[in-house]
């Protein structure tokens, strides 16, 4: 019975430090998770703050933000004050090409004291530089205002080059010099716009009746045809060779 109870002694007292230590692990068991949970949140607070010194530094001054501020303001106002002046030019342009066409509508006498340069933007403002130049012996305007077709141009080439080298140092090519021949045929009086036919918008023909003071009307017809954003008189084969029978007094 004795020897019973020894036996007993060494295995209860092991059996109640293995209980202990495992009551021991059990209780430290909720420890070593809020530990774990505190590390994470550490970590995460760790991230957040180089996040937040991060973004500080790419942040700017506040006098560098009220400049930024103030430049898109003057750039909107730059943009602004361009539009407008694009819009008023528009305005202007279109404006000008309507007061063209209504000063050489159909049927409307138009004087040469009247006659100005009006540009080329539109048929009838063509028409008027090309009349005004004719009238004030403007060669080299009324030249700028000529466009040749494929035969007319090698018709003018050819009589430019048949004239002596004195005469062609007088003149800047064909085109100037068939303006200076041109000149003395346009009446210096009233013109009148007989019609503006129908035509497609790259070419606009235009009867017109040319009168001097004192003198019977003479009509003819002028075509115009579009040279990029301007309008130019064309000239044909035909009218190149009628100067060219007149020089050799045919």
């Amino acid at each position: 019975m004795k020897w019973q109870l020894t036996w007993l002694m060494p295995a209860g007292l092991a059996l109640a430090m293995g209980l202990g230590l495992g009551w021991q692990r059990l209780n430290l068991e909720p420890v070593r998770a809020e530990l774990e949970v505190l590390r994470d949140r550490q970590g995460e607070m760790a991230r957040l703050r180089a996040e937040r010194a991060r973004l500080q530094a790419q942040q700017v001054s506040d006098a560098e933000l009220e400049r930024l501020r103030a430049d898109r303001a003057a750039i909107r106002r730059l943009q602004s004050e361009v539009s407008a002046v694009r819009t008023s030019a528009e305005t202007k342009q279109q404006a000008a090409a309507a007061r063209a066409a209504e000063r050489f509508a159909v049927g409307q006498a138009m004087p040469s004291g009247e006659w100005k340069n009006a540009g080329a933007a539109t048929p009838a403002a063509a028409l008027e530089t090309v009349l005004w130049a004719a009238a004030g012996g403007e060669v080299a305007a009324l030249a700028q205002r000529i466009q040749f077709d494929v035969a007319g141009k090698r018709a003018a080439d050819a009589l430019f080059e048949s004239l002596s080298p004195a005469e062609k140092a007088k003149h800047a090519g064909p085109a100037h010099f068939l303006a200076f021949l041109s000149i003395r045929d346009v009446p210096v009086g009233t013109a009148t716009v007989q019609s503006w036919p129908q035509a497609p918008d790259y070419v606009q023909p235009v009867g017109l009746s040319l009168a001097a003071e004192g003198t019977k009307s003479r009509n003819v017809t002028l075509v115009f045809q579009r040279v990029g954003a301007e309008w130019k008189l064309r000239a044909t084969e035909a009218a190149v060779a009628k100067y060219a029978a007149a020089l050799q007094g045919k």
